[in-house]
C-alpha cells in the first residue's frame, strides 16, 4: 500500500521504476470536454504522459477565483511549454487550440499529430 509519506529511497525507487515518457500535451475544443477521460487513458496506453490543460487548469475553478480566458491561456502556454510534443483531438481548431497550435509553431516548431476523437474511442473500446 502506498503511503502518503515516502522515504528518500521508496521515492528513488518508484522513479527509477517508471519508464521515461514524453509529455504530451493534449489540445481539444471545450466542446469536447466529454472526451478528456478517453484522451487521457488514449495517450497513456500509447506509452507518454497525458497534459490535458482542461484537468490541470480547469475552467470553470479559474473563473471562480476571478481568472479570466486570457489568464488561463497564459498558464496553459506554459504548460505547453514544459512538453515534448502536441497532439490536437478533433476537428476544432479555433480559440485556445488555434493559439496553442500558433505558439507551438512559432516555438518549438515540431511535429504537430492531429487525432479523430474516433480514433481514440475505437482505441480504447476495443
Amino acid at each position: 500500500m502506498l503511503r502518503a509519506t515516502l522515504l528518500p529511497e521508496e521515492s528513488t525507487r518508484l522513479y527509477n521504476e517508471c519508464p521515461r515518457t514524453e509529455l504530451v500535451y493534449c489540445a481539444h475544443h471545450f466542446t469536447n470536454c466529454e472526451y478528456m477521460l478517453l484522451i487521457f487513458k488514449y495517450v497513456i496506453i500509447k506509452g507518454y504522459i497525458p497534459i490535458v490543460p482542461f484537468l490541470v487548469l480547469p475552467p470553470p475553478i479559474l473563473e471562480s477565483i476571478g481568472f479570466e480566458q486570457q489568464d488561463f491561456l497564459g498558464h496553459d502556454l506554459r504548460i505547453l511549454d514544459k512538453c515534448d510534443r502536441l497532439w490536437i483531438f478533433g476537428d476544432y481548431e479555433d480559440g485556445g487550440v488555434a493559439v496553442e497550435r500558433n505558439w507551438w509553431h512559432n516555438n518549438k516548431n515540431t511535429l504537430i499529430i492531429y487525432i479523430k476523437l474516433e480514433e481514440v474511442c475505437e482505441n480504447i473500446t476495443n
